[in-house]
């Protein structure tokens, strides 16, 4: 991401969900969130995680890495399943189909 300044209108939500918030981004995320929207971190962490990005790359980069370690794809059910219900006030969760279309993405798991 070049561009990490708020686009014009942008509310704080939409600027979360345009930039996603992941590993490094997170941290300069965070700094735009306060600098530019005012939020004091404990706020701009909560918003963040009502993200429905954030939440959709933290599913995958973490199911890529039980994939590659060998994980079997009822593991990986678990994992996402036990999340889910972190995703946040007011997001809708994951449907079992939308389980299923993110688990096969990663396609054979070992079982």
């Amino acid at each position: 991401m070049s561009d990490w300044k708020p686009l014009p209108g942008e509310d704080a939500k939409s600027y979360i969900e345009r930039v996603g918030g992941w590993d490094g981004a997170k941290i300069k995320m965070m700094a735009v969130l306060q600098s530019e929207f005012g939020y004091k971190h404990g706020d701009a962490k909560t918003l963040s995680l009502t993200s429905s990005r954030f939440w959709m790359t933290f599913f995958r980069s973490k199911l890529a890495r039980m994939h590659a370690a060998g994980n079997g794809r009822a593991a990986g059910r678990r994992f996402v399943e036990n999340r889910n219900s972190d995703w946040g006030i007011g997001k809708p969760t994951l449907t079992p189909t939308e389980i299923d279309q993110l688990l096969n993405e990663f396609g054979d798991w070992q079982d």
